[in-house]
């Protein structure tokens, strides 16, 4: 935004970094609150109809107003831009998955790891969903297929690691 201040998208893109800011809770002062209001404005401003901006606004609910039913209404409308979009989709993956809805949760990040099959992080995320379900054979296949896409990524690993835990006790630590 710096070096081109009419850029929606760099916009956009503040706003998500200090909204993640917040609800990672690295910094939850007002401060950061208000920076991402201000950088999401801004998007707005210049770019009302991107659907990159409605994907900020939908965070920005997400992760600062905590309204999953707003967010929802942004996520859909970055949607119906980007129809195929990996980050869509596992942006409502999480928002279902927080509201507790498993299988919109699964879908969704099933949907996000089909979309790009070499996308660790949407295994990692389809992984997850399903050890929370309990569902911990697909868990383990679905961390070992985001360990062969991303060898390097922690996430797949202890993803793996929690699903043995979960799923096998004391009995998976040679696993």
């Amino acid at each position: 935004v710096a070096l081109d201040p009419t850029f929606a998208l760099a916009w956009a893109e503040l706003s998500r970094a200090h909204a993640r800011l917040v609800y990672f809770r690295y910094d939850i002062s007002p401060q950061r609150r208000e920076r991402a209001r201000q950088a999401l404005d801004r998007a707005r401003e210049l770019a009302p109809a991107s659907p990159e901006v409605h994907l900020a606004a939908g965070y920005d609910h997400l992760w600062l107003e905590r309204n999953p039913e707003a967010a929802l209404t942004e996520f859909e409308a970055a949607s119906r831009g980007l129809p195929n979009n990996v980050e869509i989709q596992a942006a409502k993956g999480e928002l279902f998955r927080l509201r507790g809805d498993w299988q919109q949760s699964l879908n969704a990040f099933q949907v996000a790891s089909s979309l790009n099959p070499r996308d660790g992080s949407a295994k990692v995320d389809l992984a997850e969903t399903l050890w929370f379900m309990r569902r911990y054979p697909e868990a383990y296949d679905a961390s070992n297929q985001a360990i062969a896409i991303a060898p390097d990524q922690p996430w797949s690993h202890l993803t793996k690691v929690f699903t043995l835990w979960s799923w096998k006790g004391r009995d998976s630590l040679p696993e």
